[in-house]
């Protein structure tokens, strides 16, 4: 027993981290909000996937104008925990895009009431 606790003592682990970022245009000006997540450490010898998930919007602001809206998130797992990773990180990222949808349209002075969903994004 004592072997296996040293062994394990000696084992390495990499610390990674996941990202997600929304980035908002209107009228020229470009606004980057960037926010690490933590996720749990990885054996050093571990298979390790990367889950990205990106949407974006352009919104129509009248007059020629428009403004454009992107969520991006990149998170480690283990290639065994993709698939469920994948679909987490999709309700993160369509939640959030939503949100900054309605902030610009709101901002704009836009109604929001011709956006229900996400379903009305894509």
């Amino acid at each position: 027993m004592a072997a296996k606790a040293n062994k394990k003592d000696n084992l390495r682990v990499l610390r990674e981290e996941g990202t997600l970022t929304a980035r908002t245009t209107v009228f020229d000006q470009e606004i980057e909000e960037r926010q690490v997540i933590r996720v749990k450490p990885f054996h050093e010898n571990a298979r390790i996937a990367h889950v990205s998930v990106g949407l974006g919007r352009t919104i129509n602001l009248g007059n020629y104008e428009s403004a454009r809206v992107d969520v991006r998130m990149d998170v480690p797992c283990y290639v065994e925990e993709a698939g469920r990773v994948y679909e987490k990180v999709m309700a993160v990222v369509e939640r959030r895009i939503t949100e900054k949808v309605r902030e610009v349209e709101n901002s704009t002075g836009r109604e929001s009431s011709d956006l229900k969903d996400l379903n009305d994004i894509l």
